[in-house]
This record gives C-alpha cells, structure tokens and sequence, in this order.
C-alpha cells in the first residue's frame, strides 16, 4: 500500500500470540492508502483484503485491535 501516515500514534496495544510466551507492543498510526501495490515482500505469506469498519471491529482478533477500531468508528472515519 501507498499512502500518508499519521505521524501521531493513533494508540497502542499489546497481545501475546497463542505458541510464544512473549508480549508484543503495537504502536498504531493510521494511513490513508492512495494505491494498493499489486507486488509486496510479503505476499506469498500475507493476503489483502478490504473490510468495511464495522466489520473489521465485529472480526478483530486481539481486543486491543478492537478497541482502537472502535474509537476509529466512533470519530466517523
């Protein structure tokens, strides 16, 4: 994706993955995608995929995530 970021964190969460014992932090800032790039480092492991914001909120998998999501929604992004 290309795009403008936030230089501003947005807000931050942190979850830890079901098969590791560690902690992870997540700094987040929101970017308003111009052009999606056909071609990225990560594609043969990472899929894209557009969801509408309540959608996104109703399937996030980490209630940090969610929790940001719906601050997002409540602003009328």
């Amino acid at each position: 994706m290309v795009g403008a970021v936030e230089r501003d964190v947005f807000g931050t969460f942190s979850y830890t993955k079901d098969s590791s014992p560690h902690r992870y932090q997540v700094a987040v800032h929101l970017l308003e995608v111009s052009t999606l790039a056909a071609d990225f480092p990560e594609k043969a492991v990472r899929k894209q995929k557009w969801f509408t914001l309540k959608a996104a909120v109703r399937d996030a998998a980490q209630p940090g995530l969610q929790a940001l999501l719906e601050k997002l929604d409540a602003m009328g992004q």
